[in-house]
């Protein structure tokens, strides 16, 4: 018989502990998964950090690019109207060049015609001039008038050729200024179109990095969505309670008390929501000041304590008997102990803003048979 006993004693002792150690076991399997998922929202944020940051430097950089195609191309705006300009100017002077050549040739012609009239006409001609003189000095005024009409004809035709000569150079300066317009123009237009690769290079890559910050937020949204779907399986498993055990058999009360008693407003009620995290909220969070007092809801004995890391944060339930469970979560201090039993009104907790907490407050949940119900209808 005794032999029987010690075998069930270290059988039931070997269930114990397998049990014991297997709970332990799933959460820290859980908070492993929950701190691989942390790791994996760090590093999409990081790399989508990067991402908008290459991003950012890449559209600063088409900026640049943008800025100098304007200058480019104003500048072959400006080159031309400055070789239409010039195409005009020579176009001109092509005019007067011609005018000029028309006077030159006509004067030249009259010239020649007038000489050769004169040398045609023989020396008759010259000598009628000249012997038609009266005296000597008659004489040499003919002689000097006959040499001033033929130095004057020639001065004419000079003058006229230089004038024309003149025209064809400030022609030959405009057609130089132009050809110089043109290579400036040939070397924008290559410079423009190299910039232009270069802005087709940054839209492509501008475009890359977009996509990849969307798959960077797409990851770090599938991470943290992983990382929410852990946390509530870590808190059911930290906080999940199927049956009440020990203290009272029975639930005493009707309506239970506030268990804030220095007042607090309603933050968050009872049912489904989207922030800070979407799904069923199980409780309801009465906002108050840090440090304020938690009372229980109805007497009762304490049947968990948390002062752990967990999404509850530090928390504490009480059996009040009759399949009713309280839970008190987000706590900066929990006072009393497992098995103790406490009285309705008594502090047992102060208001913190510990685990999955977005400041201080108390999140409070009423449980009937280990499921949670809506609060409100079970407290004054």
């Amino acid at each position: 018989m005794k032999k029987i006993l010690s075998v069930f004693l270290a059988v039931f002792i070997c269930l114990f502990a397998c049990n014991l150690s297997a709970y332990p076991a799933t959460q820290s399997e859980l908070k492993k998964k929950i701190s691989e998922a942390d790791e994996k929202i760090a590093k999409a944020k990081k790399d989508l950090q990067e991402a908008k940051n290459k991003q950012a430097s890449a559209e600063k950089q088409k900026e640049l690019i943008d800025n100098q195609i304007s200058e480019i191309v104003s500048n072959i705006v400006y080159l031309n109207g400055q070789i239409t300009s010039a195409n005009e100017q020579i176009a001109q002077k092509e005019e007067e060049i011609e005018i000029a050549q028309a006077k030159l040739d006509e004067n030249k012609e009259y010239f020649k015609s007038r000489v050769l009239s004169m040398y045609k006409s023989g020396t008759s001609t010259y000598m009628e001039l000249l012997f038609g003189a009266d005296n000597m000095g008659d004489f040499l005024n003919r002689v000097d008038m006959l040499q001033y009409v033929v130095k004057n004809d020639k001065k004419i035709v000079d003058e006229m050729t230089e004038a024309r000569d003149a025209v064809i150079e400030a022609k030959a300066v405009i057609e130089e200024r132009k050809a110089d317009l043109e290579d400036s123009k040939v070397l924008s237009e290559q410079q423009k179109s190299s910039l232009d690769s270069a802005l087709a290079q940054q839209q492509e890559i501008i475009a890359q990095l977009g996509q990849e910050i969307k798959v960077n937020e797409k990851e770090a949204a599938e991470a943290q969505k992983e990382k929410d779907a852990l946390n509530r399986q870590l808190e059911q498993e930290l906080s999940g309670y199927n049956a009440p055990s020990g203290g009272a058999s029975t639930y005493s009360g009707g309506k239970m008390a506030w268990p804030t008693p220095q007042g607090g407003t309603i933050t968050c009620p009872f049912g489904y929501r989207t922030y800070p995290s979407v799904g069923m909220h199980t409780g309801l969070d009465i906002g108050i000041r840090y440090g304020s007092t938690i009372a229980a809801a109805e007497a009762g004995t304490v049947i968990k304590v948390v002062n752990g890391t967990t999404g509850y944060g530090k928390y504490l339930m009480i059996n009040h008997g009759g399949g009713v469970v309280t839970l008190y979560a987000h706590s900066s201090k929990i006072v009393v102990q497992v098995g103790e039993y406490v009285e309705r009104g008594q502090k047992i907790a102060e208001i913190g803003s510990t685990g999955f907490s977005t400041g201080p407050h108390l999140h409070f949940e009423v449980r009937i048979n280990g499921k949670a119900v809506n609060p409100i209808g079970y407290i004054t």
